[in-house]
């Protein structure tokens, strides 16, 4: 068995609370669960946050490193859209999922410009940036069904863009109490769709919305 993760030493599992849900965090919590189990979304009464081990290799750095923007990369690899998780192509603008989201269907629209910022983006671009914003907000309500959403722009990386360089939008859905997707109470267990699986969901929509001019 593997040892917990730090900030669980010094806890016990009376920390977790009782019960088979109770015994199944405990589990989770320190590396003893099944692959499957660990693969879903889970919150304990010892960690309230969302806990997403698919960023996991992103947070380590382990994500595959090649050189240049990886938005220009994927505007220009037309070739490459599925690989690179482009779900539209726009005059000036594209849309494409996160790799490493931190819902499901996070969004990110990208301008063909590589600029830092919004100023630095001509007005048309600025139209069809807010356009598909539009359009990315009814497909993922159409697919999910959210309760909310996050839509916005990380400026500068002390503004939190993870590439500074080239400014892009993210657009998340949300749900009530999404920082804790098992909910034990309630006996509530999500497990996060697969990228390919959103992926082509989300294409589909996105081009019969563009396509009924919505």
């Amino acid at each position: 068995m593997q040892p917990p993760p730090e900030w669980f030493i010094g806890k016990s599992t009376r920390d977790c609370g009782t019960g088979k849900h109770s015994r199944l965090r405990v589990s989770i919590l320190t590396g003893c669960a099944a692959p499957s189990t660990g693969g879903a979304l889970v919150e304990s009464s010892c960690m309230k946050n969302l806990w997403a081990p698919w960023r996991m290799s992103y947070l380590r750095g382990e994500s595959e490193a090649k050189d240049g923007c990886l938005f220009c990369r994927a505007l220009e690899e037309a070739q490459s859209d599925e690989s690179n998780l482009v779900l539209h192509r726009g005059a000036r603008v594209l849309a494409m999922l996160n790799k490493y989201p931190y819902t499901n269907g996070h969004m990110m629209l990208v301008p063909a410009e590589h600029v830092p910022s919004l100023e630095d983006l001509p007005a048309e671009v600025m139209r069809e940036l807010a356009a598909l914003s539009q359009v990315a907000l009814r497909a993922l309500r159409s697919a999910y069904a959210p309760q909310g959403f996050n839509v916005g722009v990380n400026i500068g990386a002390a503004g939190g863009a993870g590439v500074p360089e080239h400014v892009h939008m993210h657009v998340l859905p949300r749900w009530a109490g999404d920082t804790n997707f098992m909910t034990t109470v309630t006996e509530t267990r999500i497990v996060p769709e697969e990228l390919a699986v959103t992926y082509r969901r989300l294409r589909d929509l996105m081009a019969e919305l563009l396509m009924g001019g919505d």
